[in-house]
């Protein structure tokens, strides 16, 4: 389904009546979903929907659920478990002390900041990760395990006393990034070559 066709839906009422109880839940707060195809979704001062402008989704628990191109403001110590967020819009969104497993965000935009949020089997190829000057956009102490980041760019994202385990940085690039106290292990690391206009870490091959 194409991007105009699935944003479209949020304005037709029959949908959105179908959709009806996992708004109402986002809207409670600390919302459960599970099984649920919310492509499209705008949580937040930007949303469609008028009674999601003032809700988040912090500290939801959501699984299996579509959220391709959504726009989500607040994720929050949430935890999350095969979420599709691929081509997901995640400007200025707070993603602190989160579980995230099994989840894809390929080709999603990130201008995010994730402290303390742990990530199991993500996939990250072709996601854009931005900061802006200094202003603490990326994650302290944000730990990755097993991830795939094939084609990822970080541009002036802040990663301090982050862990990479076991991840996959094929063609990976980091632009003018602050990794201070930040280390990676595994047998996939990128190459000196993959960072530009920074320091390069001690553990780049």
């Amino acid at each position: 389904m194409k991007k105009k066709t699935i944003l479209e839906r949020w304005h037709c009422e029959e949908f959105v009546e179908s959709v009806r109880p996992f708004i109402d839940a986002i809207s409670a707060g600390h919302a459960v979903i599970r099984d649920a195809d919310l492509a499209g979704l705008e949580v937040g001062p930007f949303a469609v929907i008028k009674e999601l402008e003032r809700s988040s989704l912090y500290g939801s628990h959501l699984e299996n659920v579509n959220l391709s191109y959504a726009n989500i403001h607040n994720l929050s110590k949430s935890i999350l478990s095969r979420v599709n967020f691929s081509k997901a819009t995640l400007e200025r969104c707070l993603m602190r002390s989160c579980q995230i497993a099994d989840s894809d965000f390929s080709s999603a935009k990130m201008r995010v900041n994730m402290d303390d949020t742990r990530y199991h089997h993500c996939r990250f190829t072709g996601t854009q990760f931005f900061g802006h000057g200094w202003l603490e956009f990326g994650g302290r102490r944000v730990k990755f395990y097993n991830c795939n980041f094939t084609n990822a760019t970080f541009r002036r994202v802040e990663l301090r006393a982050a862990r990479f385990y076991d991840c996959i940085f094929d063609n990976t690039t980091f632009i003018k990034c602050e990794l201070s106290g930040t280390k990676a292990e595994g047998e996939r690391l990128p190459s000196a070559a993959q960072f530009t206009d920074m320091d390069i870490p001690v553990w780049a091959q």
